[in-house]
């Protein structure tokens, strides 16, 4: 399409949306009669305004026999409904299909797809003993190395290791010989997601239960492939396979062998450099393993593919998924779960997954196991998602309890969606259309500081362990919060930055940054580095060039004082603090300081501010106030995008959404004002600017609105499908032109403010 009819194009889609803009839902698919239940739902979503379904066969992972038939009766049902009625269906691949494969798998005694972990074995020892150890006789040995309690010294033991027997005099001081092995998972049923060729092999074997029902309708009712809940999944998140030392030692160019007991503690100087080392490549296996091979085998099938992480929590994604960017690069996606605070900052990693690596799609799943929801929670969390990056939405319909206290939604239903649902869908199809593809534009660049969070993990050994295991959130890890100060309360948009397009996509021009994959550009005029003690060298150098070309930058917390690149001198780690000490000056790297803040300058015009820790945060985590971020911020000599002058500001204390009943109880409703943010996005599609404004707190937003540029903006409403131009003027701001607009936008609602260059 040429980029002079983007605006008619979008207008056309704005009234009557193609088909993969509508709204994909999740049908409970688990009763006896599913089958004909499924297909009448499936006939019902042409009137409802819904595109796509998602069937959900089993809440368990266990199937019971019989139940695989159960399974098939329903996608052909659903199937033949959906060629009648012109409605997508996405073949789900559910924890049940995952754990039937492995337990029928072990009973042909094959082993192709089953995950590996890592379990380590300690054996004590006394000065000056000749000991005598047999090895392990099951699974892979990965590691054989002797730790000295006094200061933390490794020694390799391999080579004392002969004939399946270890032979080795222990020298003087107290040391414990530990040994690391790789072997099958038998106490749960999951897939090594860290092996590409064990991740299609299960990927192959789940389509092909259902392959001679497909096929007659891939690429066409068939349309999508989804997941859900990646993450490492084996006791204790132990995670291994017997390639690892292989890829690490070709990526990092040296034995990881020797610094196996790195993983479980930090137990020398050495072990930050070398644990962020070897979890950065388990998370790139992750990527390279499940994440690749789901996007391949859609690739293969001509079909698209979706899906979540296990967690939408994602400051502390090393122990649980990795890298959070990395890992949806090829399908970005976000998760809403259980009416959890945290699934709005899951959207901005999945955007950033998109943003970074040239990907048109974010996707969302909405309303998973939430517990008394209603109709505004659900639009609140929606609009919220939509505001933050995500344009693909796959929405769980559960039981609306409204609330008599809250006024009703001001949505317009249109005649062919005369319920809740169809309205819901009315909606959100026009939206989709809006958002999806285009530029991304905003003028500050977060650096993500994922280095530091994997130098920060440790695993254990817990046997008895039961449930979700989550470790606590690094203490220094502060990048959420400075992502929400700087949209909910300084009130404009940002791009986290992945180390990966630093390297590759990111580059200097004039003042400013540009990030360039081909598919996305955008132009940064301040960098963000929040709080980290590790950071790549390529990071660090593209910032000090930055800063020396007249760019703005804003250190958080604790400045970084090593190099994720390690040689086993401390060249990098110096490089590091050297370039951090010509950007934020030798104060912002002293702990004698009591201040707010250090300003550092240079003659070229480069400024930055380093914003010391101030209080702590819901979750935790150091913080620096909202307030300070957003000083910072202004005294830049920057003519940022959007300006809201009545935005509702708060403390951004990692509670986003007040509006659920637990967090009232909680008392976090206290902490922000009205119950929820004002929030926006800009695109810009061609010649099109496309502005996206969402209001989810309790009162009305009717107060002007500053867009950079010479603009003729026309509201589009996405809830009533009408279209208007609206009067504005042009008004002088640091030193550039804005179209000031009157933005009347109610609670619980959003617009989208249009302007064509050509029109």
């Amino acid at each position: 399409m040429k980029k002079q009819n983007e605006y008619n194009f979008l207008k056309e889609q704005f009234k009557d949306p193609d088909g993969h803009y509508r709204l994909a839902v999740f049908f409970d698919a688990q009763r006896t009669d599913a089958a004909r239940d499924a297909a009448n739902f499936v006939r019902s979503c042409e009137a409802q305004d819904i595109g796509w379904v998602i069937p959900k066969i089993s809440d368990d992972r266990y199937l019971e026999p019989g139940e695989l038939q159960h399974f098939r009766h329903t996608y052909a049902a659903m199937l033949e409904a959906a060629r009648e009625k012109g409605i997508k269906i996405i073949f789900n691949v559910e924890g049940a299909i995952e754990d039937a494969l492995l337990r029928e798998e072990t009973e042909r005694g094959e082993n192709l797809m089953r995950a590996k972990r890592l379990n380590r074995r300690e054996y004590p020892c006394s000065p000056d003993e000749d000991i005598k150890i047999n090895l392990p006789k099951v699974g892979e040995i990965m590691s054989v190395v002797a730790v000295r309690e006094f200061d933390g010294e490794l020694t390799d033991l391999r080579k004392f290791a002969n004939d399946g027997v270890l032979s080795w005099h222990v020298p003087t001081g107290n040391w414990t010989v530990h040994i690391y092995t790789c072997t099958d998972e038998t106490d749960v049923n999951y897939v090594n997601t860290l092996s590409y060729e064990s991740s299609m092999t299960f990927i192959r074997r789940a389509y092909s239960l259902f392959e001679d029902i497909f096929k007659e309708y891939e690429t066409r009712e068939l349309d999508l492939i989804t997941y859900s809940n990646v993450a490492f999944s084996t006791k204790n998140r132990h995670d291994w396979d017997p390639s690892f030392n292989r890829i690490f030692e070709e990526r990092y160019g040296y034995d990881p062998s020797p610094y196996y007991p790195l993983l479980f503690a930090t137990i020398n100087k050495e072990a930050s450099h070398i644990k962020a080392q070897m979890f950065e490549c388990r998370a790139r296996m992750l990527k390279d393993g499940m994440m690749r091979a789901y996007a391949d085998f859609a690739s293969e099938k001509k079909l698209k593919c979706f899906g979540s992480l296990a967690e939408p929590k994602l400051s502390a994604c090393s122990f649980v998924n990795g890298d959070a960017i990395l890992a949806t690069k090829f399908a970005p996606g976000a998760l809403y779960d259980r009416a959890y605070m945290y699934g709005t900052n899951s959207v901005k990693i999945a955007a950033a997954a998109s943003y970074n690596f040239g990907n048109d799609h974010v996707t969302c799943e909405l309303f998973r196991d939430y517990y008394k929801i209603s109709k505004q929670i659900m639009y609140r969390d929606m609009l919220n998602a939509f505001a933050r990056g995500a344009n693909i939405m796959a929405a769980h319909m559960p039981k609306i309890e409204e609330d008599s206290h809250t006024a009703p939604i001001p949505f317009v239903k249109s005649e062919t969606a005369p319920t809740w649902q169809g309205e819901f869908a009315f909606f959100t199809s026009r939206t989709q259309a809006l958002l999806r593809g285009g530029d991304h534009i905003a003028d500050i660049a977060l650096f993500y500081p994922i280095h530091y969070i994997h130098s920060k993990v440790n695993i254990y050994d817990d046997p008895h362990f039961e449930g979700f295991e989550y470790p606590a959130t690094p203490d220094n890890v502060d990048y959420m919060t400075v992502i929400n100060s700087i949209s909910t309360y300084a009130g404009h948009d940002l791009t986290v930055i992945h180390p990966d397009s630093v390297e590759k996509n990111l580059y200097v021009e004039g003042s400013r940054l540009v990030l360039d994959n081909g598919k996305n550009k955008e132009y940064f005029s301040v960098a963000v580095l929040p709080s980290s003690k590790m950071i790549s060298l390529v990071c660090a150098r593209r910032l000090l060039e930055f800063f020396n070309a007249g760019g703005k930058i804003i250190g958080t917390g604790e400045v970084p004082s090593m190099a994720f690149e390690y040689d086993g001198t401390k060249s990098a780690d110096r490089e590091v603090k050297d370039i951090m000490d010509m950007i934020f000056g030798h104060d912002a790297r002293s702990e004698s300081i009591m201040r707010d803040y250090s300003y550092n300058k240079n003659e070229n015009g480069g400024e930055a501010y380093f914003l010391y820790f101030s209080k702590t945060s819901a979750d935790g985590t150091n913080m620096v106030s909202s307030r300070q971020i957003s000083n910072a911020l202004s005294a830049f000599d920057i003519a940022y995008d959007i300006y809201l002058p009545g935005m509702p500001r708060f403390e951004a204390t990692g509670a986003l959404n007040n509006a659920y009943k637990e967090f009232v109880r909680l008392g976090l409703n206290t902490a922000i004002p009205g119950g929820g943010m004002l929030n926006h996005i800009h695109k810009r599609r061609g010649t099109t600017d496309i502005y996206y404004f969402s209001n989810t707190t309790e009162c009305d937003y009717n107060h002007t609105a500053l867009l950079r540029g010479k603009l003729s903006p026309e509201i589009w409403d996405p809830h009533s499908v009408t279209q208007k131009k609206i009067p504005c003027s042009y008004v002088m701001k640091n030193g550039e032109i804005y179209t000031q607009i009157d933005l009347c936008l109610p609670s619980s609602k959003s617009l989208f403010v249009i302007s064509d260059s050509a029109e």
